[in-house]
């Protein structure tokens, strides 16, 4: 993050001091359940399908 936003995610906002890892969270109960008492959604949503791509108007007439 800090190469492609230039922003330090161990960097704090506020004050500016460092900041440290203490663990990462991998089981998804774990995230759901912490989640869930922040009241934020736990339940992923399915991304909508993807599009075609756009046709091309390359200006030719049809014969």
């Amino acid at each position: 993050m800090k190469r492609v936003f230039r922003i330090d995610a161990l960097e704090c906002a506020k004050c500016g001091s460092e900041r440290r890892w203490i663990a990462a969270i991998t089981s998804g109960e774990t995230i759901a359940k912490i989640l869930d008492h922040l009241e934020l959604p736990s339940v992923m949503t399915q991304p909508a399908p993807p599009r075609a791509p756009a046709q091309l108007e390359l200006g030719f007439e049809e014969c």
